[in-house]
C-alpha cells in the first residue's frame, strides 16, 4: 500500500492535480468488527486460506486492519477522528490549506506523514524519508557495534551477514518504492561504505577503494541493491493479475490533469 501511496503522489505530481489523502483511524475496531463477514470478504478478494487461519488466531487484528483499511470501511466502522490526519499536496501551495471535517470534527492537516513505516511529505521528496532511514540505521548498527562488529571473535563473514540482514534491511526498507535521486543515493553510499570501513577497521589512510572494499565484504553498492530491489518488486507487479491496486496505478494515469512542459520529475520506472 506504501507503493500505491507513492505513485499515486507521483502521479498527481506529474499530471499536475491537488492531491487529498485522509489517512484515518478505526476507533474500537477489534470490538466492533463483525468478523464473519471480514472473513467473508477476505476470501472473495481471493486472500490465502493460511493468511486467514492466522488472522482468526490472533488476538490483536489491529495490523490486519491497517492492511484491509479499505474493506473495513464497509463495515460501518467509525473514525477515531483524534487520530485521523489529512494530507495535502497542491501543485500551486495555497495561502491557507482547506478544512476538513469527519462527522463533523475538523481534520488535522499535516506536513507529513508516516505511513507504514514510510514518510510521505507534500512535496514527494524522499530526504526525510532517508534521513530517518539512516538514523535508524545508525541505531542499529551501535547497539551491535561492540557485541558484533567489533567482536574478534567472529569471523568477517558473520559481520557481514548480520550488518545485511539487520542494518541493510532496515536501511532499505520500502525502497521499492523509493524514485531516489543521485545525491540522495550518494547519502545513501556515504553511510554504506562507513559502515563497512567500521566493521573492516578500514581508515582513511589505508586509501582503499570502494571497488575493493565491495569485494572484500562480499556486498555491492546501494545503487545496485536499490536497483535489484526495484526489479524484483515490479516483476512481481507485472505478473499479479490486472485487477490488483499495485498494477492498475503503476500503468495507469489519473483521468484529468495534463504534464507541464519541459523537463519532467523522476518517475519510479524512468531509471530502469
Amino acid at each position: 500500500m506504501i507503493f500505491a501511496a507513492r505513485q499515486i503522489q507521483e502521479k498527481s505530481r506529474e499530471q499536475r492535480i491537488d492531491l487529498y489523502t485522509a489517512f484515518t483511524d478505526l476507533s474500537k475496531a477489534f470490538d466492533t468488527v463483525n468478523r464473519e463477514l471480514l472473513w467473508t470478504l477476505l476470501e472473495r478478494v481471493g486472500a490465502p486460506t493460511r493468511f486467514l487461519n492466522i488472522l482468526r488466531q490472533i488476538e490483536s487484528m489491529q495490523r490486519a486492519l491497517d492492511v484491509i483499511s479499505g474493506i473495513c470501511s464497509s463495515l460501518g466502522l467509525q473514525n477515531n477522528t483524534q487520530k485521523t490526519e489529512n494530507f495535502v499536496q497542491p501543485i500551486v501551495p495555497p495561502i491557507k490549506a482547506p478544512q476538513f471535517y469527519s462527522n463533523g470534527d475538523p481534520i488535522k492537516i499535516v506536513n507529513q506523514f508516516k505511513y507504514l513505516g514510510g514518510t510521505l511529505t507534500p512535496t514527494s521528496s524522499l530526504d526525510m524519508e532517508i534521513q530517518t532511514r539512516i538514523n535508524l540505521t545508525s541505531a542499529a548498527f551501535e547497539r551491535l557495534r561492540t557485541r558484533v562488529f567489533l567482536n574478534n571473535d567472529l569471523k568477517y563473514g558473520t559481520k557481514t551477514a548480520v550488518y545485511l540482514a539487520v542494518c541493510i534491511s532496515t536501511l532499505s526498507y520500502a525502497s521499492e518504492t523509493w524514485t531516489p535521486y543521485r545525491r540522495q543515493i550518494q547519502m545513501l553510499e556515504n553511510f554504506h561504505t562507513r559502515c563497512l570501513k567500521r566493521i573492516f577497521g578500514i581508515s582513511w589512510e589505508d586509501r582503499l577503494t570502494h571497488e575493493e572494499l565491495y569485494r572484500r565484504s562480499n556486498t555491492t553498492n546501494i545503487e545496485a541493491m536499490l536497483a535489484k530491489r526495484h526489479l524484483r518488486w515490479l516483476g512481481q507487479v507485472i505478473r499479479i493479475p490486472d485487477h490488483r491496486l499495485p498494477r492498475q496505478i503503476l500503468y495507469g494515469k489519473l483521468s484529468h490533469g495534463n504534464r507541464s512542459a519541459g523537463g519532467q520529475k523522476t518517475k519510479i520506472l524512468g531509471p530502469l
